[in-house]
């Protein structure tokens, strides 16, 4: 399985570790994974494949794509939306408090992040529109853009686009 985890340090309001533990305040550090989705066969659709991760999937297509203007962030393989959506929804059953990803499109890609009341926390998105042209010259990749959202117990995130687009290096804090 193809990730990255690395430990992130929470800070801890306690001022040693004798009064971290009398006050049982001792944090645990943060885990940072991001999933660059090279395990997965080109066109398969997810859902539970990252469960063990504590993320799930809809909506969303493994592809490595084929036109030069959508290129893949790393690796070769990228997630887009099932033929038929315009989104994907990534939805993580414990809470999170940052999460994010890279995309690519030539409309704005727009994420927002949602709690368990289904209550959007947090809505960003990418800004600029561009034009893709059949002629060879014009054939380089798009530039990727880095979408991330933070809020208190995120448990859902939609990447949402009136263009296609593609997501790659999904990545968020454990």
């Amino acid at each position: 399985m193809s990730l990255i985890k690395s430990p992130l340090l929470s800070p801890s309001p306690a001022k040693n570790l004798s009064e971290a533990s009398s006050q049982h305040t001792i944090s645990t550090p943060a885990e940072f994974i991001q999933l660059d989705f090279e395990n997965i066969t080109a066109f398969e659709g997810l859902s539970d494949q990252y469960s063990c991760l504590g993320v799930w999937f809809s909506g969303a297509i493994a592809l490595q794509p084929s036109n030069p203007a959508f290129a893949a962030h790393s690796g070769s393989q990228v997630l887009m939306p099932v033929a038929s959506l315009t989104g994907i929804t990534v939805r993580f059953p414990c809470t999170i408090n940052t999460a994010g990803a890279f995309v690519m499109g030539s409309k704005p890609v727009v994420v927002t992040a949602f709690d368990a009341n289904n209550d959007p926390i947090e809505k960003i998105s990418t800004a600029v529109t561009y034009s893709i042209s059949p002629s060879a010259e014009q054939l380089i990749a798009l530039p990727y853009n880095r979408l991330e959202v933070k809020g208190s117990n995120i448990v859902k995130l939609v990447f949402f686009s009136a263009a296609p687009f593609i997501l790659d290096d999904l990545f968020f804090y454990k």
